[in-house]
């Protein structure tokens, strides 16, 4: 499958446990919050859906599809509308159960660039199913029965494993499917020696066309993180200015009261000076006239 992107597994609403993405790896690292959240929509979407497969195309994101698979217990056969030339959206189930009617449900979903319409090939290839409409939606739910089956030997019944507890409390230890949902992406990956040898020259330019577009994609979020980073520098920049003004504005003021006090002190010590000098003046003339008997020496 060409355009892997994302892959998680989640919990549907069911009676009073809210809808909650237990393990995921995205291709892209710094896309993964995104993802995400846009997996908790669809985990939302599913809120009345029954166990079966679905096709789920993106709002907003042109080209993509989420592929998923409900397990609910008990177990029972899948049961998946075909999928014609165009995909069938979760949202058009006709199951008259609501959400707090069914209990928790396991969803295990892939997040894909969608396939270009065939132009002339052969048949299609089927899937185990029975669906030859879309070789690449059987690809993907294969590899959903896959994910299941390995999730289900690491941690059991599926559904029973991810309604541990309410709230989504008590399923850290499914994060860790994550590494394994990693490892078994490569076998969605499809050699582009053979995309090229099976599609004709349309086909290849639809490829190069998805792969700029999640280049696109990927320099935009490196875009927007260097934006905010780029914001927050300028901000810090701003709070050391005024930083720097208060501090002047101080140095200044200190600066004049230190002069103030200067010229203070000194005028002190000018009149302590002249208090001596004149103490001194007035001890010499009393001298002077007590040697001279009054004003004899002066006559």
């Amino acid at each position: 499958m060409p355009g892997f992107v994302y892959a998680f597994v989640g919990r549907a609403a069911g009676g009073s446990l809210p809808p909650v993405v237990c393990a995921s790896h995205a291709a892209n690292a710094a896309l993964a919050r995104g993802f995400d959240d846009r997996a908790l929509e669809v985990l939302r979407k599913h809120a009345r859906d029954g166990a079966g497969f679905y096709a789920t195309p993106l709002a907003g994101d042109g080209g993509l599809a989420c592929y998923t698979l409900i397990a609910s217990p008990p177990p029972a056969p899948p049961a998946r509308a075909a999928l014609g030339e165009g995909l069938a959206p979760s949202t058009t189930s006709t199951s008259t159960t609501t959400s707090t009617d069914l209990p928790p449900r396991a969803v295990f979903g892939v997040v894909a660039a969608l396939a270009p319409p065939t132009r002339g090939r052969g048949a299609s290839s089927s899937s185990s199913d029975g669906d030859a409409t879309d070789p690449q939606a059987t690809r993907a739910f294969r590899w959903l029965e896959t994910t299941r089956a390995e999730f289900e030997r690491r941690h059991g019944d599926a559904p029973s494993a991810v309604a541990a507890r309410p709230r989504g409390l008590g399923l850290e230890h499914l994060a860790a499917f994550g590494v394994a949902i990693k490892a078994m992406s490569s076998e969605l990956e499809t050699p582009r020696a053979t995309r090229v040898g099976e599609a004709n020259d349309d086909d290849d330019d639809d490829e190069k066309l998805r792969e700029a577009n999640e280049k696109l994609r990927d320099v935009r979020a490196v875009m927007v993180d260097n934006i905010s980073r780029v914001i927050d520098r300028g901000e810090k920049l701003e709070n050391v200015l005024d930083k720097s003004d208060a501090l002047q504005a101080t140095a200044h003021t200190f600066k004049r009261a230190s002069n103030r006090l200067r010229r203070r002190m000194w005028w002190g010590n000018v009149k302590m000076w002249c208090a001596v000098v004149g103490v001194a003046a007035l001890a010499l003339i009393v001298i002077f006239f007590a040697a001279c008997r009054g004003v004899a020496c002066v006559t």
